[in-house]
């Protein structure tokens, strides 16, 4: 326990269809072993409720379509499973091994704005809780929500972006959930003027 460590693999591909028409698959594998009391100690304390090793099985896909030139259009989504959440199953009543999110984009930024939907549900341990650092979820899992976002390039080099965050708990009433529970009703308005040089 006092070597923790982390093997990952991951592989994709990415195909053009056509013209228009671009899709991408990857995979990925996360094992993350050796583990100490203080890592699981973190872990609880943003929603995780489970002590055991994560080895987390991750899939991600999208498709662009751009045969309108001022309004291409991005579909996504991933899913991702902890292999290793069944052990608690008999203490939280399900495995709570999974995170999944999907979304889309329509729109250039450049030429009139980029807006975008997106989904996520991220279930207490589906991967370790203390790296899911996130403005949606503020960093804790057992939390499901949505963003919807609007960027547009106000001249070279400078963005105007504007993102509505909403989130909520996915489960309750259990005291394994108390920390995860706790302002899990989230409302939030992020602007960001983004410079590149």
């Amino acid at each position: 326990s006092k070597d923790p460590h982390l093997t990952a693999i991951q592989a994709g591909a990415d195909v053009t269809a056509n013209d228009d028409l671009a899709v991408g698959l990857r995979g990925s594998f996360y094992s993350f072993a050796s583990l100490n009391p203080a890592f699981f100690a973190r872990n609880a304390a943003a929603g995780a409720v489970t002590d055991d090793d994560y080895r987390v099985f991750e899939i991600a896909g999208y498709a662009r379509y751009t045969g309108i030139e001022s309004w291409p259009v991005l579909l996504y989504g991933h899913y991702a499973r902890n292999l290793d959440a069944g052990q608690v199953a008999s203490y939280t009543g399900s495995d709570e091994d999974t995170g999944w999110g999907v979304g889309v984009e329509v729109g250039d930024k450049k030429k009139f704005a980029k807006l975008g939907f997106g989904y996520y549900a991220v279930e207490a341990n589906f991967f370790p809780a203390r790296f899911t650092d996130s403005d949606l979820f503020d960093g804790l899992t057992n939390r499901k929500g949505f963003t919807l976002y609007g960027s547009r390039q106000i001249m070279p080099g400078t963005d105007l972006n504007v993102t509505l965050f909403q989130s909520n708990e996915l489960r309750g009433g259990l005291p394994a959930f108390a920390r995860s529970v706790r302002n899990a009703d989230r409302l939030r308005l992020q602007t960001d003027i983004v410079v590149k040089f």
